[in-house]
């Protein structure tokens, strides 16, 4: 993404990498996402609050999406502050840090 931002990077819109649920699994945790209290929660059919994603279903994906603001002037096209990222996971935006932005 840094190569992106900084014009460095070729023309790929797209890049992939494949693993496991032993990979996200892990990694949904890390991004606070969930947590093993939300799911002992939802196994319970307890109310949930905040980030609880699903457990790894078959399939399941995560997407790391970077975006420029709408509003920046062409001196600003390279500035770092005028990117963001979203967090996709299984097509669900995520809100991370317990933030209210994506």
């Amino acid at each position: 993404m840094n190569r992106v931002i900084s014009g460095t990077y070729d023309d790929k819109k797209l890049t992939i990498f494949s693993g496991h649920d032993t990979n996200i699994a892990p990694m949904i945790t890390f991004l606070n996402l969930t947590t093993p209290e939300c799911v002992k929660r939802k196994f319970k059919n307890q109310t949930v609050t905040g980030n609880c994603a699903e457990p790894v279903p078959f399939a399941s994906n995560i997407q790391f999406e970077l975006h420029r603001k709408d509003s920046i002037t062409p001196d600003k096209e390279r500035d770092p502050s005028s990117y963001f990222v979203k967090i996709k996971y299984n097509g669900d935006y995520y809100h991370l840090c317990e933030s209210t932005s994506f």
